[in-house]
C-alpha cells in the first residue's frame, strides 16, 4: 500500500503491522508516529516521503527493514530500533535514540543485518546512535555538536571509499575482536574520538584529527593520518603506521604505550611540531623530525631498519640505532647507541649533527665532502659525553665531482673524549691516485687531511694512497688530548 491518498497520516496508538502491509509498502507523503509502530516480519518497507517519529514514539524494524529515500526524522523523545536492514539514500536525522542491534546466528560473529547510509545521516544534538552490528557509510555521516555515536561490542563500523564521516560531537569505538571502526574514505574528527577497540585507517583512507583523538586500543594506519590537534596513545595502546603519518600539533605516546613506524612501502612518520614519547617508539621505516619538530619525553627510541632524519630537537632517555641510518642537522639529547648494522651520516645532505650525551658505536660513520667551504661536508659533534668505538669504521666520500688537493683539511668529528677510534676500518673514495690522506686528532677534533705521498713516512702496514684504499686506522699523528 502506498499512502498517496492523503497528505498526512498520524499514528497515536499502537499499530503492529499497519500502515506497512506485508506486500511492501511505500509512504510517499508524510507519516507521523507518536506511539509504537512495528513493520511486518516479511517484505520490505520504503519511505520516499517524510516519516516523523515524535516524542514517545517507537519505530521497530525487524526482518523486513526500511529503505528510506525521503526524509526520516527520529525526533526528541523518539526511539528507532533496527533489527534488520535499514538503508538510507535520502536524509536520516536522529535527534534522540537510534540503535542498530546485533544478530548472532550461532555460527560466530555474523552481521546479517545492517544500517547502510549512502545519503546523509545526521546524528544531531541530543541524539545517540549506538551500533552493535554493521554500520556502513558511503555517503555523508555527521555526528553534530552534542551528538554521540557509540560503536560497541560486536559493532563493525565501516566508512567506505567515497564516504565522509564528520565528528563534531562524541565518537567512541569500544569493541571486541574482529569488530571495530574501519575507514577507507575520509574521517574528520573535529571534537572527541575515543578508541578502546580496533581503529583501522585503510590504504586510500584519510584520517584527519582536528580535535582530540584518544587511543587505548589498537590504532592502525595504512592510509594517511594527519594530526592537527591532540592525539594521545595511552598505556596499553598501540599505534602502528604502515603508510603516512604527519604530526602538525601534539602527538603523545604515553608511558606503557607503543608507537611503531613500520618498513612497508615507504612508510613515513613526519613530525613538524611536538611528539612526546614516554613509552616505546620504534622506527623501521622513515622517520623525519623537521626543523620545527621536537621529539621529547623520558621514553626509549629504537630503530632496527630504515632512516631517522633529525633536523630538529630530539630528547629521549635512550636512542638505539641498531640498523638503517641516522642523519640530520639537528640536536639529539640522550645516550646514543649505534649497532653494527647501522650508519651515522650527519647532515641533510651536509651540515652538523649534534649529540648531547654518550655515543657508543660498533657501526659506521659516513662523511660526504663536495668542497672546501663551510657547509660542503658532514660533521658530527659529541657534547658532554664520550665517544666509544667498539668496531665498525669511517668512510669518507668525495662527491659531485669534487677533486681534493694536497693541503686540504676538513674537521669532521668533534668529541672531547674518544676511545677505540684507532681500531676502525677507514676508507676514502674519490681521491686522485697521486695523493695520500691521513686522520689527525687535535684538541678534541678529528680531521681529514690530504697530503703528498712524498712527505709521508711509509708505515709497515699500508700507505694510504689514491682512491678507495683502506688502512687499519689511517695515517695518524699521535693523539693529542683535548684542551679544556
Amino acid at each position: 500500500m502506498k499512502n498517496g491518498l492523503i497528505a498526512t497520516l498520524t499514528i497515536w496508538i499502537f499499530m503492529a503491522a499497519t500502515p506497512f502491509a506485508a506486500d511492501a509498502t511505500d509512504n510517499g507523503v508524510t507519516l507521523t508516529n507518536y506511539s509504537v509502530l512495528n513493520n511486518p516480519l516479511d517484505g520490505w518497507s520504503t519511505n520516499s516521503g517524510t516519516l516523523n517519529n515524535e516524542f514517545g514514539g517507537t519505530l521497530n524494524y525487524y526482518s523486513s527493514g526500511l529503505t528510506n529515500s525521503g526524509t526520516l526524522n527520529n525526533n526528541y523523545g523518539g526511539t528507532l530500533n533496527n533489527y534488520s536492514n535499514l538503508t538510507n539514500s535520502g536524509t536520516l536525522n536522529n535527534n534522540y535514540d537510534l540503535t542498530n542491534y546485533f544478530t548472532n546466528t550461532g555460527f560466530g560473529l555474523e552481521y546479517p543485518f545492517a544500517l547502510t547510509n549512502s545519503g546523509t545521516l545526521n546524528n544531531n544534538a541530543g541524539g545517540t546512535l549506538t551500533n552493535y552490528s554493521m554500520l556502513t557509510n558511503s555517503g555523508t555521516l555527521n555526528i553534530n555538536y552534542g551528538g554521540t555515536l557509540n560503536n560497541k561490542d560486536n559493532g563493525y563500523f565501516a566508512n567506505n571509499s567515497g564516504g565522509t564521516l564528520n565528528n563534531y560531537g562524541y565518537l567512541t569505538n569500544n569493541n571486541s575482536y574482529n569488530a571495530g571502526l574501519f575507514n577507507s574514505g575520509t574521517l574528520n574528527n573535529y571534537s572527541e574520538l575515543g578508541n578502546w577497540g580496533s581503529l583501522t585507517n585503510y590504504s586510500g583512507g584519510a584520517l584527519n584529527n582536528l580535535g582530540t583523538l584518544s587511543n587505548s586500543g589498537a590504532l592502525s594506519n595504512s592510509g594517511t593520518l594527519n594530526n592537527y590537534s591532540g592525539l594521545t596513545n595511552y598505556y596499553g595502546g598501540t599505534m602502528d603506521n604502515y603508510s603516512t603519518l604527519n604530526n602538525y600539533s601534539a602527538l603523545a605516546n604515553n608511558y606503557g604505550g607503543t608507537l611503531t613506524n613500520w618498513n612497508n612501502y615507504g612508510d613515513t612518520l613526519t613530525n613538524y611540531s611536538m611528539l612526546t614519547n614516554s613509552g616505546t617508539l620504534n622506527n623501521n621505516g622513515s622517520l623525519t623530525n623537521s626543523s620545527t619538530g621536537i621529539i621529547t619525553g623520558t621514553g626509549n627510541y629504537t630503530q632496527t631498519a630504515g632512516n631517522t632524519k633529525n633536523n630538529g630537537s630530539m630528547i629521549q632517555q635512550n636512542i638505539q640505532i641498531l640498523g638503517g641510518q641516522l642523519s640530520g642537522v639537528g640536536t639529539i639529547t640522550g645516550n646514543v647507541t649505534i649497532g653494527s648494522g647501522a650508519t651515522v651520516k650527519p647532515g641533510d645532505p651536509s651540515g652538523l649533527l649534534t649529540i648531547n650525551g654518550d655515543f657508543t658505536s660498533s657501526g659506521n660513520l659516513l662523511f660526504e665532502i663536495f668542497g672546501k667551504d663551510n657547509g660542503q661536508n658532514n660533521q658530527l659533534k659529541i657534547n658532554g659525553g664520550k665517544a666509544v668505538f667498539n668496531g665498525g669504521g669511517m668512510e669518507f666520500d668525495f662527491i659531485n665531482g669534487y677533486q681534493a688537493q694536497a693541503g686540504d683539511r676538513w674537521d669532521l668529528l668533534y668529541a672531547t673524549s674518544i676511545d677505540g677510534i684507532d681500531q676502525l676500518n677507514n676508507t676514502l673514495n674519490g681521491l686522485d691516485s697521486g695523493l695520500a690522506w691521513k686522520l689527525d686528532y687535535v684538541n678534541g677534533i678529528e680531521s681529514l687531511m690530504i697530503i703528498n705521498p712524498s712527505v709521508v713516512p711509509i708505515p709497515s702496514a699500508a700507505l694510504l694512497l689514491g682512491s678507495g684504499l683502506v688502512g687499519l686506522a689511517g695515517l695518524r699523528r699521535k693523539k693529542k688530548p683535548a684542551i679544556a
